[in-house]
């Protein structure tokens, strides 16, 4: 069961999730959460090594993946959502999943030093893995994976990088690099030669722009926002963000589907969303939760944004009260009847339909906009958009209810 709650501007589905721990005498958070390609899945970690699978749009838990890491910090879907890989900086292993069956795919070396930072990124469209962990020789080695067919083979290229965050741009030419020494990007040619060029100094997180065109960073400390020309470094247009005070500062930072909006999620566990054509604020949620790094994720259509809770511990005894207080959330940001239009445009491609459904939303037709979207094929709607337009306009209906 789904239900909405009101708080101040923001809508969140609160989703009884279910989750195991390890065992009963062991506690757990979640530290990571990323939502498949086509909207309908978000899997999620915690600190237990416990990896699951739920349907984004009920509380139902599709798959429970156990890693013999003792934490797992990174998540990442392959293109076609059939494959999961997750890291953690206990042992540095990838580990990667059939998301079809639950089986372990392949596990890939690692050498981690336990105290350093450990990512994992697969390429948007082609099949390349990215890995960066610490290792006990203290390098940060950026290793990059042929993908095709489960070979999984090591490729002749890499940098050290003392990595704090990385991002593929969503044509899979570059990856972005937040280094200690500065933002770098590296392109790929032929998966032969790796070339690197330097942006920007030192950057906390970063993000891609849906077109590639433009490169979001944010300092932790100050909570300055950038948005960069990603082939000159070219400041394009910065604002201020919340600065880095007593676990105040911006966590992660992700770019909304539409291009319009950028999302930023403090350690506080604030979630802000700026317009990225003027730097203004639009709107803050502020569920309870604290925050973290990977704690954020937009649906891929951008109608719903999912936000972990680093704070809510739970253990076997007592899993079902601990998800129902928060473990993870799905927020539903800004949602006016323009957003909804502009989510049904990106997801609706037959012209005629296309066309009615807007006609509902600017009549304010609500209701019937959403009993037409629960009746559409798959084929006419992909799952996870439908799911997107529903939560939306339920919420909207919600906001303008007497």
């Amino acid at each position: 069961m789904i239900t909405y709650t009101k708080i101040a501007s923001l809508f969140i589905i609160l989703l009884c999730f279910s989750v195991t721990a390890v065992s009963s005498l062991s506690s757990a958070f979640i530290t990571s959460i990323v939502w498949s390609p086509a909207g309908s899945r978000i899997a999620g970690a915690d600190s237990s090594g416990l990896i699951t699978i739920w349907d984004a749009s009920t509380d139902a838990v599709l798959m429970k993946l156990q890693s013999a890491s003792a934490v797992v910090t990174s998540l990442t879907w392959s293109p076609d959502g059939t494959r999961l890989a997750s890291v953690g900086p206990v042992d540095g292993i990838i580990r990667v999943w059939n998301t079809n069956d639950g089986q372990l795919v392949a596990e890939l070396e690692g050498n981690s030093s336990y105290d350093g930072p450990a990512f994992v990124a697969w390429n948007p469209v082609n099949p390349i893995l990215v890995s960066v962990a610490s290792t006990t020789d203290g390098s940060y080695p950026l290793k990059f994976w042929n993908t095709e067919n489960d070979r999984f083979n090591l490729l002749p290229i890499s940098s050290d990088v003392s990595a704090y965050d990385i991002a593929w741009k969503p044509d899979g030419s570059e990856l972005a690099v937040a280094d200690l020494r500065g933002v770098s990007i590296y392109n790929l040619l032929s998966q032969e030669k790796l070339e690197q060029r330097y942006v920007a100094p030192f950057k906390f997180a970063l993000t891609w722009s849906p077109d590639g065109m433009k490169l979001a960073t944010v300092d932790v400390t100050d909570g300055l926002i950038q948005i960069l020309n990603p082939d000159t470094g070219e400041e394009m247009l910065s604002f201020q963000g919340p600065k880095r005070d007593l676990e105040v500062g911006i966590a992660s930072i992700s770019w909304s589907a539409d291009g319009n909006r950028l999302a930023t999620d403090g350690y506080d566990g604030r979630t802000q969303i700026w317009d990225t054509s003027s730097g203004e604020l639009r709107e803050t949620l502020a569920p309870d939760r604290k925050g973290a790094r990977r704690l954020m994720a937009w649906s891929p259509y951008g109608g719903r944004l999912a936000l972990g809770n680093a704070a809510a511990t739970f253990d076997q005894s007592d899993i079902e009260n601990a998800v129902r207080n928060g473990v993870m959330q799905i927020a539903v940001p800004m949602p006016t009847n323009e957003e909804l239009e502009t989510v049904t445009k990106r997801c609706i491609n037959q012209v005629t339909l296309q066309s009615d459904l807007i006609e509902n939303i600017i009549n304010d037709q609500l209701p019937i906009f959403s009993d037409q979207i629960e009746t559409l094929a798959d084929e006419q709607i992909p799952t996870g958009c439908a799911s997107d337009l529903i939560a939306m306009a339920n919420a909207i209906s919600d906001s303008t209810a007497p």
